[in-house]
């Protein structure tokens, strides 16, 4: 879809550029960048003249039955191949964009966007299809892509993101949510990037009173992969939930990052991360409940818990409260641990070969959490790609 750059646009793309040298590229003096290097990006450019092509068999294969698809190709809307009932919806960004507490990454996502998007839902709309973003990067491009979502009072719909690629490309990719009163959202999120490529991912939402927000996120691909995830409760009586699944096999840097800020009073939200580490893999968790001093009556809990495979892969997990009020409850903790011999031994005991005793105890390591989503399409998805990911392992 070739949106016509707006001055408000032009201007967004200028302040975010001015927002992101000021705050510099983060270093690992950082905490939150601690385990993470993000040097390569000093030598990325995302300004390619090479021609983007478009496998119509792979993105066809990537399109989930029964959904509203927009298929994005290193940065910009393919609209020959995307729903007329998403594109109906789908506009240039016309709202006010928080610079203010945008981070460096988000900041050079969208000075470098082509396309800068928000998705509009009315008030009262429940959509009965989940509406797919398909994100493509094509070998040797890299390209970053912005988009809002709107959705409106008394809503509900499920988002699906589909992050695929060739070799060697660098995406950036954030996706906010506005999430406005007696709210209904489900957003997934399924990266499965070539191992030779980088990916950061920032996804932040902001939830009114009375909504209903969860996520669900599996990190599979690319060399070096970092997802963000942000829940803001500035309305009371709303639940959200983080549920995130994390594969890193051989030269693979996952890092995984959240951030659950409680504004205001009466909410309840949940983390549940599980990483699976292997050969000389590397994961990182870090992620932050806050609690402000207004925040009372907040119900919190945080969860990561690891399985490393092998000797070499390795795992970094810090799971922590920022509470300044008295009235809360929350809770928080974390585990690194190994397949369980006596579990294996229980398996074989039952007939089942040791390689697929440990290969099914594995499986379900991560599977708890996805059992937790509902559609069962997008279920069998994440189930799916799981099992491809360890049947190597």
């Amino acid at each position: 879809m070739a949106l016509a750059m707006t001055d408000n646009l032009q201007n967004v793309r200028i302040s975010a550029l001015k927002r992101f040298q000021s705050l510099g590229l983060p270093t690992r003096k950082s905490e939150d960048f601690k385990y993470t290097s993000l040097k390569f990006l000093e030598a990325t450019s995302f300004e390619s003249e090479l021609k983007s092509n478009v496998e119509l068999n792979l993105i066809d294969s990537l399109k989930l039955n029964k959904a509203y698809h927009l298929v994005v190709v290193d940065g910009t809307i393919h609209e020959k191949l995307s729903s007329s009932e998403v594109l109906s919806l789908t506009r240039a960004l016309s709202t006010k964009v928080d610079l203010d507490n945008t981070d460096a990454i988000g900041a050079l996502t969208l000075a470098h966007s082509k396309e800068v998007l928000e998705i509009n839902i009315a008030p009262r709309v429940s959509f009965s299809q989940p509406i797919q973003i398909i994100h493509l990067g094509t070998a040797k491009k890299n390209s970053t892509f912005f988009v809002r979502i709107n959705v409106g009072e008394s809503s509900s719909v499920e988002v699906l993101e589909t992050l695929v690629s060739g070799t060697e490309s660098t995406q950036l990719i954030q996706t906010d949510f506005h999430c406005s009163s007696n709210s209904k959202v489900i957003h997934y999120r399924i990266q499965s990037r070539d191992e030779l490529s980088k990916f950061l991912g920032h996804t932040r939402s902001e939830l009114m009173s009375h909504c209903d927000y969860s996520s669900f996120t599996l990190n599979l691909g690319a060399e070096l992969g970092r997802d963000h995830n942000e829940v803001i409760f500035v309305g009371e009586e709303s639940r959200g939930r983080i549920f995130c699944g994390f594969l890193a096999g051989q030269d693979q840097h996952l890092d995984q990052q959240s951030l659950v800020e409680h504004k205001k009073g009466h909410n309840t939200s949940l983390q549940q991360y599980r990483g699976i580490i292997g050969g000389n893999g590397k994961g990182i968790f870090n992620g932050i409940v806050r609690i402000d001093k207004d925040a009372q009556k907040a119900n919190s809990e945080q969860s990561s818990k690891n399985l490393l495979l092998s000797e070499k892969a390795e795992v970094n997990s810090k799971p922590h409260l920022e509470i300044f009020a008295d009235d809360v409850k929350a809770a928080h903790g974390t585990t690194v641990g190994q397949l369980s011999p006596e579990e294996v031994f229980y398996l074989q005991s039952r007939g089942i070969p040791k390689r697929q005793s440990e290969q099914l105890l594995t499986e379900g390591f991560v599977l708890d959490i996805i059992n937790e989503i509902q559609n069962y399409n997008i279920k069998t998805l994440f189930s799916e790609a799981v099992r491809r990911k360890l049947s190597p392992v």
